[in-house]
């Protein structure tokens, strides 16, 4: 084996193990991504559902109905700018694009 030979070899197996190694970085940075979006969607959940459920308890909430009431008109409000008024057949209502 010549010398040239030798050390293109020895490069081509350089550049081999450092795309590897890139490869995987990239896989690892993947992988951290998405375990810190799981775990924020998680805490934002959990807040969430804690944050309702005390106000529930200081303003004496108790029915399930009023409850649902209560979190549809909160998302009703959230989401008013997507929100456009049409006239029915028989009756007004709201829809969102």
């Amino acid at each position: 084996m010549a010398q040239g030979e030798s050390s293109q070899i020895i490069t081509n197996s350089s550049m081999t193990s450092a795309s590897e190694k890139v490869e995987a970085g990239r896989a690892q940075a993947g992988y951290i991504n998405a375990v810190a979006d799981a775990e924020n969607t998680a805490a934002f959940t959990t807040a969430y559902v804690t944050g309702l459920r005390n106000l529930y308890t200081r303003l004496n909430i108790t029915d399930q109905d009023e409850k649902l009431t209560y979190m549809m008109v909160r998302e009703l409000e959230n989401s008013r700018d997507n929100l456009y008024t049409s006239y029915g057949f028989d009756k007004h209502t709201l829809y969102s694009p």
